[in-house]
């Protein structure tokens, strides 16, 4: 016990230490500095205002050197001053804490929002954003997971709103776009769940690839008449100016039926993502039908067109579908490629539930037999759909029998004995014909017709019926629940019926590992909405990129399985070590600096800094040494250095390790 109480109050005396330094160095952190080369900032009374003229810096996610970052808590408005041009990469991506945060001034001669420069303002209290007329480009991610704004109003002068640039916008209910817009990037306004209506204007020239993923409330996207490069019909639904490309289906819409144009040639990447329509006809003449173009979508039956050439994959992945019809006999479904470090299989095309219908030899037979898949093959004639057999054999023998015999034969012998027999013969005819035609054609056509039809169906539900009992599943996915009922297909009945939650979480337990030669292997917690945690092997499986060992980028890719569904890759990096030794020499009027030796970099970026806690600024790019020489510094002042480690990819990529510790020098 005592050993226990010894242990707490270690624990507690280490969280209290740790606690003290961050607030020692967030009180001893400078109040300003610069951001720019003709740019300073300055914090007081919880405001933080960009003075200055020109361009801000760009920052980075992994090393934040905003001078402003330490005390990034006590920020509650930020002024951008006029006569700045410019807001750097992740200015103030995901560092305003304070729940109270207020509001961003921008002035009037900015003309370029960087990219993620304010992505992650979860806490903020903001609920509109207007931005000045002067901007011309937002950049990737800008404003990404800005969840409390609600109205967006963007300049009128913008041209460029790039990729991801409002995603995850969770509370946007109205976005206002101006004539002028050139360019709507990928994802712009993926998951903002409460847009519910978009109008585009005539000025628009280029789209990248759901633009409105995700958009659970959007009913429709309208496009401005005179635009000469997209259209939109009446549905709402997003297409090129000529509709042969299906761009984007607004998945907030209440319609449960969509035919899409006979013009379409191409459907778009995600187009129908999520959506709730449940009957769906494709037209003879589409071409291609683009990855997961109906992912997680709520039909159970589709026709494939003769016309169809290449379904990806992932197109009918996660869906409702219980029975795909391909018409086509030479249909492409599918491809096993590799996806950056993750290699993709044709198995994700379709969905494994759905019974495939096609021709003998057959593409769509070769796909099925491949992956296990039921295949039913069809002769010249197509099956009919299911509702016919059960509507036909119901209607057509009562109606049939019923109506035919009774009228014929009782009219007619009725009328040809009564009026017959009265002038001729007495006996023979009353006899003859009243017997042999009433008893005969009444009894055979009412008894037998109308006992058939209508006795069997009611009789057998209802005194020997045997439950058809069927699993209905509909997996959980990222942020959607999912469901498996069990229930009698005959007459409807449920037996079970089980909920299961929508992941919500995903973490790595590393996302940067310091290179020394070993495989990196980084741990994986997958959360629900309710917060319990997934088992690996029952709901998911794992799989990481080869080799894992030397500086570069590395995904590992989580595959839902049981009652969950979808796939969600995760990135992280084997990173250059962090330089040691730093040594400052200090010159007349420069600095010579050394350090170790970092294995595996390609060269160095060397920083100074006027102030010990302030803003870093490149200041060399060193090769194939440890060593260089800073010069043009002023005489009896101190700067400060460090230093960071770079490996050039053979792509291309640059991968940047932790910046050195600070060293001083008093130059001379």
């Amino acid at each position: 016990m005592k050993t226990g109480k010894r242990v707490l109050a270690i624990v507690l005396a280490a969280v209290m230490v740790v606690c003290s330094v961050s607030l020692t160095f967030a009180e001893n952190a400078p109040t300003s500095g610069k951001c720019g080369d003709n740019l300073t900032w300055k914090l007081e009374n919880n405001t933080l205002t960009i003075s200055g003229t020109g361009k801000m810096w760009d920052f980075e996610e992994l090393n934040p050197t905003q001078g402003w970052y330490a005390r990034r808590g006590e920020i509650l408005r930020i002024v951008i001053e006029d006569q700045v041009e410019s807001i750097g990469d992740y200015a103030f991506n995901n560092m305003l804490m304070n729940t109270k945060f207020e509001t961003v001034f921008f002035g009037e001669s900015l003309k370029s929002i960087g990219d993620n420069a304010f992505s992650g303002l979860v806490w903020s209290s903001m609920t509109e954003l207007r931005l000045p007329d002067s901007v011309q480009r937002i950049g990737k991610g800008a404003f990404g997971a800005f969840h409390s704004v609600k109205e967006v109003y963007l300049p009128s002068q913008l041209e460029v709103l790039d990729e991801n640039a409002f995603s995850t916008c969770t509370g946007l209910e109205e976005v206002v776009f101006p004539e002028g817009l050139k360019e709507i990037g990928k994802e712009a306004f993926c998951y903002c769940s409460n847009l519910s209506e978009v109008q585009l204007p005539k000025s628009l020239e280029k789209i990248g690839e759901c633009p409105f993923d995700q958009c659970f409330s959007l009913k429709a996207i309208r496009v401005k008449e005179g635009n000469t490069h997209f259209c939109s019909d009446e549905n709402g639904c997003l297409f090129d100016y000529n509709k042969t490309l299906l761009i984007q289906y607004p998945i907030g819409s209440a319609a449960s039926t969509y035919t899409v144009p006979e013009s379409v040639r191409t459907i778009g990447a995600q187009a129908f993502c999520q959506s709730g329509i449940t009957n769906v006809y494709l037209p003879l003449g589409l071409k291609e039908i683009k990855r997961y173009a109906f992912f997680w979508t709520a039909f159970q039956e589709v026709e494939i067109p003769a016309s169809v050439e290449r379904i990806e994959n992932g197109a009918f992945s996660d869906c409702g579908l219980t029975k795909m019809v391909i018409k086509s006999t030479n249909c492409k479904i599918g491809e096993d490629k590799k996806n950056g470090e993750y290699e993709e299989s044709a198995e994700s095309a379709i969905t494994p539930f759905a019974t495939i219908y096609g021709y003998p030899g057959s593409t769509a037979e070769a796909y099925a037999k491949k992956y296990n898949r039921t295949f039913v093959a069809m002769t010249d004639t197509p099956p009919q759909p299911v509702t016919e057999p059960t509507t036909q054999p119901t209607t057509q023998p009562t109606t049939q029998p019923t109506t035919q015999p009774t009228t014929q034969p009782t009219t007619e012998p009725t009328t040809q004995p009564t009026t017959q027999p009265t002038t001729q013969p007495t006996t023979q005819p009353t006899t003859q014909p009243t017997t042999e035609p009433t008893t005969q054609p009444t009894t055979q056509p009412t008894t037998q017709p109308t006992t058939q039809p209508t006795t069997q169906p009611t009789t057998q539900p209802t005194t020997a019926h045997t439950h058809a009992w069927i699993t209905a599943m509909r997996p959980a996915m990222w942020k959607r629940d999912g469901k498996v009922k069990v229930y009698c297909s005959e007459c409807g009945e449920v037996q079970t019926s089980k909920k299961f939650y929508a992941v919500t979480s995903i973490q790595l337990s590393q996302k940067y590992f310091d290179y020394d030669g070993k495989a990196k292997k980084p741990t994986v917690k997958v959360l629900d909405s309710k917060g319990n945690t997934l088992k690996k092997g029952t709901d998911y499986t794992l799989r990481y990129s080869k080799g894992r060992k030397n500086i570069g980028k590395y995904s590992v890719s989580i595959t839902f399985i049981g009652n969950y569904t979808g796939i969600k890759t995760l990135n992280f990096k084997i990173i250059p070590g962090k330089p040691t030794g730093l040594k400052a020499a200090a010159g007349k009027k420069l600095t010579k600096l050394t350090w170790n030796p970092v294995k595996g970099a390609t060269h160095y970026y060397v920083y100074c800094s006027a102030a010990k806690d302030g803003t870093f600024k490149k200041a060399l790019t060193v090769k194939g040494k440890s060593a260089a020489t800073i010069k043009k510094l002023e005489s009896g002042k101190k700067y400060y250095f460090r230093v960071r480690a770079v490996t050039r990819l053979d792509s291309g990529d640059k991968i940047q390790g932790y910046a050195s510790a600070v060293k001083g020098a008093k130059i001379k």
